[in-house]
């Protein structure tokens, strides 16, 4: 299957038998981590402005060592330059990527799939693409039936909701229609919309 399939071409690979593979993207980790380089960057720069001129004003270093300001961008500089990058380069090793199937939507990591994680498309009551609040981006999520949200625990209404995840290779907007056509295709309709 190629990189970033049509809705047409994914359910054509999956009536054939095969199944479609959507892996974690790397562009999502590399972009995240020059922004937190940049921002890092950008927080030791001030840091080092506030140091050369409190210094040359004729303050001390006990001044600097008692200024909130240097202590809240010394925590950024380490969140920036040492834990965030950290986390980051340590995302592809975890990274879950989708397999979508006859059967329904499973998630995979370094190509094998993960235990308990098939979601069956008769279990899914409505794929959604939309904004949760007002003025934030548009998410992708599975609205569950009543059964498969009581199977898994989830009781209340507004816990029927999973979202997807982010950074695979297909971005929500591109990967809503392939889910929509898959989901249309091979769902039994044995729930009520």
């Amino acid at each position: 299957m190629s990189k970033a399939p049509l809705p047409a071409a994914g359910v054509r690979e999956l009536e054939n038998g095969r199944n479609v593979t959507i892996h974690a993207s790397n562009g999502f980790v590399v972009r995240r981590l020059c922004l937190c380089i940049a921002v890092g960057l950008l927080l030791l720069g001030v840091l080092v402005l506030i140091v050369i001129s409190t210094l040359q004003q004729g303050g001390s270093w006990v001044l600097l060592a008692l200024n909130l300001r240097v202590w809240a961008l010394v925590a950024g500089i380490t969140g920036c330059l040492v834990l965030g990058p950290w986390v980051l380069l340590r995302r592809p090793r975890r990274a879950v990527g989708l397999v979508l199937s006859r059967d329904g939507i499973a998630e995979t990591s370094r190509g094998v799939l993960l235990p308990n994680t098939l979601l069956a498309w008769n279990e899914i009551e409505q794929i959604e693409f939309e904004r949760p609040r007002a003025l934030h981006p548009r998410i992708l999520s599975f609205r569950l039936t009543e059964a498969a949200a009581h199977e898994r625990g989830l009781h209340r209404p507004h816990q029927r909701l999973v979202q997807v995840e982010t950074g695979f290779e297909l971005s929500h907007r591109r990967l809503h229609p392939i889910l929509v056509a898959a989901h249309a295709r091979f769902a039994q309709r044995v729930h009520q919309r």
